[in-house]
């Protein structure tokens, strides 16, 4: 059993030392819509958007209540 799925072995790297080490290479969603991916592109997204990269859904998943 595994908690995440694995990303590209050239970019884990990269992501590593950007987003906070071995949790930037999980899988995670948000807990309001469902939408997820990998926390260091989660967290690339958010860096400069508000809402969810998925079309036509208006979450604010990074917005912390």
């Amino acid at each position: 059993m595994t908690l995440g799925t694995a990303i590209a072995p050239s970019s884990i790297e990269a992501d590593s030392r950007n987003f906070g080490g071995d949790f930037a290479q999980w899988f995670s969603w948000c807990q309001t819509c469902g939408h997820g991916g990998h926390v260091a592109h989660m967290q690339g997204w958010f860096a400069s958007h508000l809402e969810c990269p998925v079309p036509d859904c208006a979450c604010q998943c990074d917005k912390r209540s």
